[in-house]
């Protein structure tokens, strides 16, 4: 947990949503409101990131056997936190690692219910 990356990345937040609702001519809304909606974005583009970031893992798991790259390493102790729990309660099935199939499900469910609190 880095507060200063956290800070950085608020503040990026709050000004791609100033600029969005500049261009888009709206007024800005009240603070609570501007505040949720800031956070939720944010929820999302996290879920997004690691939606993609175990895409690529498990495409790179079928394409790059026997080999090694530095960003599967990075891709791996991003994933592991939300594929290591699943792994434990659901083990290799013939072989098969089914664990990312439920954690991206898993997202995209978390994502609706995101996109249910801006409707």
């Amino acid at each position: 947990f880095d507060l200063p990356l956290v800070l950085l990345i608020l503040v990026l937040e709050l000004i791609k949503l100033l600029l969005l609702l500049s261009l888009a001519g709206s007024a800005l809304p009240f603070f609570s409101s501007f505040f949720n909606y800031l956070m939720i974005d944010l929820a999302r583009q996290v879920i997004n990131l690691f939606f993609y970031a175990i895409i690529f893992q498990v495409l790179a798991s079928w394409f790059m056997t026997g080999r090694y790259h530095p960003m599967l390493g990075i891709l791996d102790r991003l994933t592991e936190p939300l594929l290591g729990p699943v792994r434990r309660f659901m083990p290799p099935l013939v072989g098969f690692d089914l664990s990312p199939l439920v954690v991206l499900i898993g997202l995209q469910l978390l994502m609706i219910i995101i996109q249910q609190l801006l409707s």
